[in-house]
């Protein structure tokens, strides 16, 4: 590999570091809370809601997420 090439390929694993650090950040602090708490709620509004409409819309949520999550 040529000096240039080996330059460059520095630069892309320091960037490709730096994305993969920044995401999981970006995971851990934001998104693992939010998805955490909607979870909870929505099962707390299935066990004890005695509405049809919350239980659909915390039915749909959990649905929601679940996808979200094997995608």
């Amino acid at each position: 590999m040529s000096r240039r090439e080996r330059r460059w390929l520095i630069v892309y694993g320091v960037v490709l570091v730096g994305g993969t650090i920044a995401c999981l950040t970006v995971f851990v602090t934001i998104t693992l809370p939010v998805t955490a708490t909607l979870v909870v709620r929505s099962a707390r509004a299935l066990t004890s809601s005695h509405s049809l409409a919350a239980s659909v819309d915390a039915a749909a949520v959990l649905a929601l997420l679940a996808t979200v999550q094997l995608l």
